[in-house]
């Protein structure tokens, strides 16, 4: 019976203590170009140049975006010679976003 009693004492303690600070947890959209990380950006650094590695919607630049990334050496990976944002390997420029010969 002592323990019954000493349980519910103690459950009432915890209880009345978790009750004493109060957490409130509201969702806030991102605010991408402030150059802070926040939920659901993949990066934001805080400019806006488009074509960078970070474009404008907080999203990195990727070919295939439909933004052709400012890059000055041709031979690096992350070159574009052009970005048309389509899968159609046919047109001018192709998926690999390279200008089509």
């Amino acid at each position: 019976m002592a323990c019954r009693i000493t349980l519910k004492l103690l459950l009432l303690c915890l209880g009345l203590s978790a009750c004493g600070e109060q957490v409130l947890v509201t969702e806030v959209a991102a605010d991408c170009g402030n150059a802070k990380l926040e939920y659901g950006e993949d990066c934001d650094d805080g400019n806006e140049v488009a074509t960078d590695d970070c474009t404008n919607d907080c999203r990195l630049a990727r070919c295939g975006d439909a933004v052709t990334r400012a890059v000055d050496t041709p031979d690096a990976p992350e070159f574009e010679e052009c970005d048309d944002g389509n899968t159609n390997d046919s047109d001018g420029c192709t998926n690999g976003c390279r200008r089509a010969r």
